[in-house]
């Protein structure tokens, strides 16, 4: 784990350390779908092979990662095929009239536990806003996963609560949710500008860097970026 962890990026390691130690807790699970997932996802921390769900693969695909191709929110899969459907940074891809598409999908096909990482507020548009300046400055063009951020702006954390409790109470499900702040946003900047910062020392500082993501939590203070939504299911009684 530590060096599987040395060798991702600062900003991966601090959305996922929270769901490695959630998965950690449920203990045995039969399967998992990660949905966003790219080409490695949460594969790249994991002892066992799971289902990879996006729109693209770029070479190569981790060994871990069985990936399945999207061409929508419509996800190819029965109802309740996952026992735990992981999501990181997704969802702010999405047009926000088809979010709520998007999470009833991740609803559908989760039966014992879904944990959901979306970058959230006002605030943390502003601050993609700025970065995606910033990484046009210096490279002419504009970073593709900003453009969106950028486009459709980032959802609100009440707003995907509701949508999150409404998805599984039409499956007649009740979704108890937890719900933690992820990565300082005066930190995140300055990863930010080290990693745009051609100079050898920056580049030097981004790399050690890295060692930071192994205190996650203690970088998750203050205002901070994303919000990871841990939801835990349970049949609703009937009357």
């Amino acid at each position: 784990m530590l060096l599987r962890t040395l060798t991702s990026g600062i900003d991966t390691n601090i959305r996922y350390m929270p769901i490695l130690r959630e998965l950690q807790r449920l203990g045995t699970y039969e399967n998992l779908l990660e949905v966003g997932s790219g080409s490695e996802g949460i594969a790249r921390y994991l002892n066992h092979r799971i289902t990879g769900a996006d729109i693209e693969f770029s070479e190569p695909i981790h060994p871990n990662l069985l990936p399945v191709q999207l061409t929508g929110t419509t996800l190819p899969f029965a109802d309740d095929s996952f026992d735990v459907v992981v999501s990181t940074d997704m969802l702010e891809h999405v047009p926000p009239k088809d979010r709520p598409t998007a999470v009833a999908e991740l609803a559908r096909v989760c039966r014992r536990s879904l944990f959901l990482a979306v970058p959230v507020g006002k605030a943390s548009e502003a601050h993609d806003k700025k970065i995606d300046a910033l990484y046009f400055r210096k490279n002419g063009v504009r970073h593709p996963f900003l453009i969106e951020h950028v486009q459709y702006g980032l959802p609100d954390a009440d707003d995907i609560k509701q949508t999150i409790l409404s998805a599984f109470g039409a499956r007649g499900k009740s979704a108890f949710i937890r719900q933690i702040k992820n990565y300082n946003l005066s930190v995140r900047e300055w990863e930010a500008r080290a990693w745009l910062n051609p100079s050898t020392v920056s580049q030097r500082l981004f790399s050690y860097s890295r060692v930071f993501s192994l205190f996650d939590s203690a970088l998750s203070f203050g205002e901070c970026y994303r919000v990871i939504f841990f939801v835990d299911l349970r049949p609703l009684r009937r009357q």
